[in-house]
């Protein structure tokens, strides 16, 4: 099956950067439950689906294809959403 495979990932030094933000600086907004165990969590504070990712990667493929991908076209579109 295609489920539960250890997978390897590339994972460089702005990698480790990114994620340690996330981890100081979102993630702890995000978590509803101290026991919750995901890495990625979605707004409610619940495991990320595969269809979040999906969503999220077809958002993130439309902003660099609209060359909006400068950090003030994020601000404005993620203020946009809410």
């Amino acid at each position: 099956g295609k489920g539960r495979k250890e997978r390897l990932v590339l994972f460089g030094a702005k990698a480790a950067e990114i994620l340690e933000k996330y981890l100081s600086i979102e993630r702890p907004g995000l978590v509803k439950d101290e026991n919750q165990a995901h890495l990625f969590l979605n707004y409610a504070g619940g495991k990320l689906t595969t269809r979040s990712v999906q969503r999220i990667f077809q958002l993130m493929h439309w902003l660099v294809l609209q060359d909006l991908t400068h950090p003030q076209a994020l601000v404005v579109i993620q203020l946009s959403s809410n």
